[in-house]
């Protein structure tokens, strides 16, 4: 019963869509955010008392749709913390499918479009083609060709619009075809579900009053075990939730290390000596007071040598979190003299500058909504290394939307201008490198059917082999993807 309904589900494509939905029983309801839509049935976030099968009615209204939706259904997927439900009227369904299709599509177009006439060429397996592209928006493009294509079709465009000296890798979907016209949508993880592990981020690298006494000692030993166990995990997902509690134990020993006590301690694993210092320099802003002097020789005075730049990519993120107080109490955070970053940041040498912007960007993602809004907000901080923050951006949308890594790396292109894009491939890759430092062997388990995610991950192994042969990982620095 379960492969059928699998396979069922394939059937329709299931584009996310952000909104609220009711699932009610015939004995109780519970209400959570609508994940995805299709034609052919709905998933919900939440937890409903209900048996496979059980006849169900769903209320839901889709962001920005102007009507409440009802509709029968039954329970076809129960999972620990979400609802799969499958219409059982298709005939009164499909009509209100439609409307709903319209609705976006018009939507859709109202997104700014970019010209971007020229010759491009159409991959979708087993099929490649010639095509002519027409325009290019933030979420999308559309081409014009012969090929044989239907909703929901996995797609890869490669074009050079006008004025651009590199070629674009556009990987998505297609989501419209009407003649010779195909609409494709970019992949990209939905805004809901990164909010939704933004906020898990947050609640495990903020701070938490640990039993016993604190002492270095201690935190080393505890950052060691902790390494060993996400080393030996094939889950990702142990191993994020690791690098995020390493951190945050790195802040902690940043905080209360005395004179002679640091991360050169050789009980800390090497594999766990990026995060750690990474943390520790947030401990560094903190008990400097974002005095820039004396947040230097806090950094040195604790870092193995080899990592000391790690510190200092974490005082961008400390910028960030100051800039609202939010971030800052979900961490934990006590309050700071934040500096204007405009004049703070040209203080450090310029390659702790590229790093502070990293940091920045980084943050900027977890302040944001999406990629988008993050990049707008990068680019209104005109004290940033642009390309610095991207990479940092794209690091941070890694590490958080984990769980779907196949789509992470299918995600940038949309970015348009192709030094950006390059950026955010560096932050990918790096992603992939840190983890596997963290925790070896890690890249050789990664397969993804997708030509751009296997070169991605091609070049982090490419990397990571170049820093075992050399010692130690580098800081934030993709060399093969370099910009230079």
């Amino acid at each position: 019963m379960e492969d059928s309904t699998k396979t069922r589900q394939r059937q329709h494509e299931r584009p996310v869509v952000n909104g609220e939905a009711t699932v009610r029983t015939a004995t109780s309801q519970a209400t959570g955010a609508l994940v995805d839509v299709s034609e052919g049935g709905l998933q919900v976030l939440c937890r409903v008392p209900a048996n496979l099968g059980e006849s169900v009615e769903v209320c839901f209204t889709p962001e920005g749709y102007p009507e409440q939706i009802r509709a029968p259904g039954k329970v076809t997927r129960l999972g620990p913390d979400r609802v799969g439900i499958e219409f059982t009227q298709p005939s009164a369904w499909r009509p209100i499918w439609r409307e709903i299709a319209a609705f976006y599509a018009v939507k859709d177009r109202q997104e700014e479009r970019y010209p971007a006439q020229g010759k491009a060429t159409i991959y979708l397996a087993p099929h490649r083609a010639n095509c002519e592209v027409v325009n290019v928006s933030r979420s999308g493009l559309q081409i014009q060709c012969e090929v044989p294509a239907s909703v929901g079709n996995p797609v890869e465009v490669r074009f050079t619009p006008k004025g651009y000296s590199e070629e674009i890798t556009v990987a998505g979907r297609v989501t419209r075809v009407r003649g010779r016209e195909i609409g494709i949508a970019f992949s990209e993880t939905s805004s809901w579900q990164a909010s939704w592990r933004k906020m898990v981020a947050f609640r495990t690298v903020s701070q938490k009053k640990q039993e016993g006494p604190l002492t270095p000692e201690r935190l080393i030993a505890d950052v060691a075990a902790i390494q060993k166990e996400a080393a030996a995990s094939p889950e990702v997902s142990v191993k994020t939730a690791a690098l995020w509690k390493m951190e945050s134990l790195g802040v902690t020993f940043g905080r209360i290390a005395q004179t002679g006590e640091t991360l050169s301690d050789p009980n800390l694993p090497a594999e766990a000596r990026p995060i750690v210092h990474v943390g520790m320099g947030g401990a560094a802003v903190e008990v400097a007071n974002f005095d820039a002097a004396e947040i230097t020789r806090r950094i040195d005075s604790l870092a193995h040598p080899d990592y000391r730049l790690f510190g200092y990519e974490q005082i961008g993120a400390m910028l960030g979190v100051y800039e609202k107080t939010f971030p800052r109490l979900m961490l934990g955070l006590k309050r700071l003299n934040r500096p204007n970053p405009a004049e703070f940041i040209p203080l450090f040498p310029s390659e702790v500058q590229r790093l502070i912007s990293h940091g920045y960007g980084r943050l900027l993602y977890f302040n944001s909504k999406d990629i988008h809004a993050a990049l707008r907000n990068i680019k209104k901080r005109e004290f940033l290394d642009l390309r610095a923050a991207v990479q940092g951006m794209a690091f941070g949308y890694t590490m958080v939307n984990h769980v779907e890594l196949g789509v992470v790396l299918e995600t940038g292109d949309s970015l348009l201008d192709p030094v950006l894009v390059k950026a955010f491939k560096a932050g990918l890759v790096y992603a992939l490198e840190f983890w596997d430092w963290m925790s070896p062997g890690f890249l050789e388990t990664l397969q993804f059917p997708s030509t751009r995610a296997s070169e991605l991950i091609a070049v982090a192994r490419q990397e990571i082999a170049a820093a075992r042969q050399r010692g130690f990982l580098r800081p934030f620095s993709v060399e093969r993807l370099s910009h230079a």
